[in-house]
């Protein structure tokens, strides 16, 4: 089973198991499906999460950090009218890229429904600091990443993080 993964504000799905339609996606959580084009990553198990932690933890333009994840089975989303091209990710880890999807031509329709399967069916959850490093740790030990694909911030906070390991 593979995963379809966004990083979202976890805020704009609180209440999100109420949903019962559709229709009843309020307009916070709207806001990252609301693009006629939509960046999916396509993550091959649940295994996989912590690579994709660490591709988007070492991607950031300015320092590590906590983010948001919310991530659902792919047989949950109905993709029967969406147009998906496969296209290079913007993260450090090659593999990852190759992860990266466009979803094209949604109609208003399908991105709400698409945004209702995350909503309802998947999985919705905070990343903290400790656990993206323990994260970009293990993407260093197994040479996952491209070191020159590194912002200047992010790699002085993974030489600081490599420095303070046990």
């Amino acid at each position: 089973m593979a995963l379809l993964a966004r990083f979202v504000p976890l805020r704009d799905f609180i209440g999100c198991n109420e949903w019962s339609t559709p229709s009843d996606v309020p307009s916070a959580a709207m806001r990252h499906f609301s693009d006629p084009e939509l960046s999916i990553y396509v993550v091959p198990s649940a295994a996989d999460l912590s690579r994709l932690i660490a591709a988007f933890a070492l991607a950031h333009p300015k320092q590590l950090q906590s983010s948001d994840l919310i991530y659902v089975d792919d047989t949950l989303v109905d993709l029967s009218n969406v147009y998906v091209v496969t296209t290079e990710g913007l993260v450090p880890d090659p593999v990852v890229r190759q992860w990266h999807r466009e979803w094209l031509q949604l109609d208003d329709h399908g991105r709400r429904a698409i945004a209702f399967a995350f909503g309802c069916h998947g999985t919705c959850r905070r990343v903290p600091l400790a656990e993206v490093r323990r994260c970009v740790i293990a993407a260093h030990d197994g040479n996952f990443y491209e070191p020159n694909r590194l912002s200047p911030g992010v790699a002085a906070d993974l030489a600081k993080v490599l420095r303070s390991r046990p």
